[in-house]
């Protein structure tokens, strides 16, 4: 059953939890304001505010979402996508920002976006990645992803980064972690090569 956005917004991205597991994560690595941010999957909106709101570009593909984001955050531009080419200019965008997106996408669809990253990236332009993660050690945790997620392809960190080095990006993890107790995360950045 797929939660309405007001729902969604309450029980999975509440904002204490956002800032405390996301936004804090990704300030200790990186700073997004003065730079042209794309949320891919952008959801609720709830990494809005991360980005100045005049450079950011949410996309997501539930019209619900879309629009329960642009009432709560009014300022912030918010678009609905259907999937295919990426609605930004070539070299475009400073920063693509993924957050529980990867998970819910085929390898061959990610393959296909992964593409369209590199053509609207600006050339020192990076990708930051935060996926739910398959650890070799954690039955317990990696059961609770397969059975309570409703991500059909999770992956281990090799099968997440292999899928950028087969388009010819480096990667570089900054952090694994684990969240509320049955997740394990993994954060990475991945930049295209020239």
């Amino acid at each position: 059953m797929e939660l309405s956005p007001q729902l969604y917004h309450l029980l999975v991205r509440p904002p204490l939890w956002t800032k405390r597991y996301i936004h804090n994560v990704i300030n200790r690595h990186f700073q997004l304001q003065n730079q042209i941010v794309m949320d891919f999957g952008s959801g609720v909106g709830s990494n809005c505010q991360l980005a100045d709101p005049d450079k950011y570009i949410g996309l997501e593909i539930c019209p619900k979402r879309v629009k329960f984001a642009s009432q709560i955050y009014p300022q912030y531009r918010f678009v609905h996508f259907n999937g295919g080419a990426l609605p930004t200019p070539t070299e475009y965008v400073d920063c693509i920002l993924i957050v529980a997106v990867l998970h819910h996408i085929s390898s061959r669809e990610v393959s296909e976006y992964i593409r369209e990253f590199r053509r609207i990236l600006k050339p020192d332009g990076k990708i930051l990645v935060m996926e739910p993660c398959l650890r070799e050690q954690s039955r317990a945790s990696n059961w609770c992803m397969k059975n309570l997620d409703k991500g059909k392809y999770i992956r281990d960190e090799q099968g997440y980064l292999d899928m950028f080095h087969s388009h010819r990006f480096e990667t570089n993890v900054l952090r694994r972690f684990r969240k509320l107790v049955l997740y394990n995360e993994l954060f990475f950045a991945a930049r295209p090569k020239y």
